[in-house]
């Protein structure tokens, strides 16, 4: 297949996908904002474009940060630290809230 086929099939693939997300041809795509990170005393905090995570969403996005704090290489540490019901307390405290 020749270059010109080639860039106009990748053409027309674009034409189409615009078409598909409702863009006039030469409508350029909405921007989106890149997500805004900040930490204060009350802890890290995320601002994201788009819907709020529903209640059963934002636990299954808790449990898996606690489980990556569990199996990080200073969750050792932090046990030796603290003991292990402290650790365990300390750790149910990172957790995922909309406010």
């Amino acid at each position: 297949m020749g270059k010109r086929s080639r860039q106009k099939r990748q053409r027309r693939r674009e034409a189409a996908r615009r078409a598909w997300l409702g863009l006039a041809p030469q409508q350029a795509e909405p921007a989106q904002a890149p997500p805004l990170v900040w930490a204060d005393h009350e802890g890290l905090h995320t601002l994201v474009p788009g819907e709020a995570p529903s209640p059963d969403q934002l636990e299954v996005l808790t449990r898996a940060y606690q489980e990556k704090i569990r199996h990080s290489p200073h969750w050792s540490q932090i046990v030796a630290q603290l003991g292990p019901d402290a650790a365990e307390r300390l750790l149910e405290q990172c957790r995922f809230e909309l406010r």
